[in-house]
């Protein structure tokens, strides 16, 4: 796991807020898969597209977080390499916002 300041990204978690640690997660430019992972079912785009991390729409960032009953929540906004299908078979979509937990960064 990536060290941050001498502590785990996950620890980091725990002691820094969440929009310091998800700034260091993805940035402008990184490409991603959005994955599909059996903890957290079910995934948005059932293909794993790849794509790029962007700004997000009339924000200076590439992320927005908001807190629900269930906890912080980091979406990033991806530009797909193709169009994509979502997992209840609307689109195609050229970009959209994306759960981190989706995410995985991937060689450019």
């Amino acid at each position: 796991m990536r060290q941050l300041a001498g502590i785990s990204a996950a620890a980091a978690v725990l002691v820094r807020p969440p929009c310091i640690v998800s700034w260091m997660l993805f940035r402008v430019g990184d490409r991603v898969k959005v994955r599909q992972d059996p903890q957290f079912p079910p995934s948005p785009f059932p293909g794993e597209p790849l794509g790029r991390v962007e700004t997000y729409p009339g924000m200076a960032t590439p992320y927005r977080e908001f807190v629900t009953p269930t906890g912080t929540h980091l979406m990033y906004w991806i530009v797909f390499e193709t169009p994509q299908v979502d997992a209840d078979g609307d689109g195609p979509y050229t970009s959209a916002e994306v759960n981190f937990k989706f995410l995985e960064r991937v060689a450019s």
